[in-house]
């Protein structure tokens, strides 16, 4: 019984431990999101040049006047910002979400370990 105690409240510590830099990763996609999207998608996006190369290939943007092609560089950056920013704010509701359900796990089991504790002493 003791083992089984032990090892519930051991994983619980890492299993939030493991929410918990999920979270924080989050909070830093969030206020950070140039920082933490992934550098293929990020290269794309980065500046007017890096998306005027990546789009030639394609030829999308053969017909567009320049300021329509900063507009649509504008709107797929932001767009790319953004969806870093859900990811962020998805992490986070995990972490939330495991720390909930973790947290009363623990401590019950806890609990339980220090009442195994005190009887095998007396």
């Amino acid at each position: 019984m003791k083992f089984y105690v032990y090892a519930v409240c051991f994983i619980c510590i890492v299993t939030g431990a493991i929410f918990l830099g999920s979270g924080i990763w989050g909070a830093a996609r969030i206020y950070y999101p140039e920082l933490t999207v992934r550098p293929k998608t990020w290269n794309k996006v980065a500046t007017l040049e890096s998306f005027k190369a990546d789009r030639k290939k394609s030829k999308e943007l053969d017909d567009l006047t320049d300021q329509e092609i900063a507009k649509r560089w504008q709107v797929e950056k932001d767009a790319t910002i953004n969806e870093e920013k859900r990811e962020g704010i998805r992490d986070i509701f995990q972490m939330v979400i495991c720390l909930i359900i973790v947290g009363p796990l623990f401590g019950i089991h806890w609990r339980l370990a220090k009442r195994l504790r005190t009887t095998d002493v007396r």
